[in-house]
């Protein structure tokens, strides 16, 4: 079984606008390949890590928030929080459940991201 450390990742967008903190564990480190994702993100596969809600914290600014009504993955089950500054998406996050999903790229620490081959 994968080890859960409960590690801090911190992270923000390309302009610096907002950053956050989160405190693990990291559930997951994953693609989504989803239309949604790919159009959100202007990549073919985003790559994400999965927290718990209660441990994510906004720590400056206040992201945007999208939903697209496509009706696709994860067009249908959630909406995009992205920098009103840059436009970096910064992080998903589903309607239910007690996780979230942050892009990677946004990561201080990028070695955290660690997907399974």
């Amino acid at each position: 079984a994968e080890k859960k450390t409960p590690v801090a990742v911190t992270g923000q967008c390309h302009c610096g606008y907002i950053t956050y903190k989160a405190q693990g564990p990291i559930v997951k480190s994953s693609y989504c390949d989803c239309r949604g994702c790919q159009k959100a993100t202007a990549t073919l596969k985003a790559p994400f890590i999965t927290v718990l809600r209660k441990n994510f914290a906004i720590t400056a600014g206040e992201p945007s928030r999208f939903r697209s009504a496509s009706g696709i993955k994860c067009d249908a089950h959630g909406e995009w929080h992205f920098c009103p500054k840059c436009g970096t998406q910064m992080f998903w996050q589903g309607d239910k459940g007690k996780e979230l999903d942050i892009f990677a790229g946004t990561l201080d620490d990028t070695t955290v991201f660690k997907p399974k081959k």
